[in-house]
């Protein structure tokens, strides 16, 4: 057996048993302090119930949300003037209901446009610009875009 095998196999154990009693020797020489407090005193109520909705986690609640809110969507939907309103919702990718959904453009009401210009407002600031980008197959000729 050569020395490096033999390092190899009880240089780490003969390491660690030095280690934990250098540390255990450092423990019993300790000179700790005693630490006065008060006990603090827990309600015994949880405030969320152990069965709540709230600590399942989103993957496990999101299936139940999506079929607990279905139903109201469809029930919108079918409400609906069919060919004057479009409805979809939708959380990322996954669409909630079947809703109606329209292939054309849809003429918004006023009232539609004052409750969309009123969110917008809300969500982008009256300080919001909306940068649109035109491309054409040829350049501009006399600022004309063919």
């Amino acid at each position: 057996m050569t020395i490096g095998r033999i390092l190899k196999h009880w240089l780490p154990p003969v390491l660690l048993i030095v280690i934990a009693l250098v540390a255990w020797r450092a423990a019993n020489e300790a000179d700790f302090e005693a630490v006065s407090g008060t006990a603090v005193d827990y309600p015994l109520e949880l405030e969320t119930p152990m069965l709540s909705a709230r600590r399942a986690p989103l993957t496990l609640r999101t299936p139940i949300v999506d079929d607990a809110i279905a139903p109201d969507i469809d029930r919108i939907a079918r409400q609906s003037p069919t060919l004057q309103t479009c409805l979809a919702v939708r959380d990322g990718d996954r669409a909630l209901g079947n809703g109606q959904e329209v292939a054309g453009g849809l003429v918004p009401a006023s009232n539609q446009k004052l409750l969309t210009t009123y969110a917008a407002l809300g969500i982008l600031g009256p300080d919001f610009t909306f940068d649109t980008t035109v491309i054409g197959s040829a350049p501009a000729a006399d600022g004309v875009l063919d």
